[in-house]
């Protein structure tokens, strides 16, 4: 799956880094992937509480929502071929 990643920028405590550094480090991944999986562990626990939900359910949810993604993706490709095919109506009355 091909997602649209932008760089984004925060600012944090230097303590707060080192321990993002040290996790890192520990699990053997980028300081980056930390705090992605940090971000979204904490907004799918927002959604449980907020929806009462499982962890499970959100699960659940976020695998559908990929795969709509994906399926959205490939009708907007279909139809970006589709109106670059198309003719221009032009009105002659």
């Amino acid at each position: 799956m091909s997602e649209n990643k932008r760089t984004r920028s925060f600012r944090c405590s230097d303590t707060l880094w080192q321990f993002v550094e040290q996790t890192a480090g520990d699990q053997s991944k980028k300081p980056t992937e930390v705090v992605i999986e940090a971000l979204a562990a904490h907004c799918g626990e927002l959604i449980r509480k907020d929806r009462q939900l499982t962890a499970q359910q959100v699960t659940s949810i976020v695998t559908k929502l990929s795969a709509l993604e994906k399926e959205l993706a490939s009708v907007r490709q279909v139809v970006g071929k589709a109106e670059k095919h198309e003719p221009e109506n032009e009105n002659t009355s």
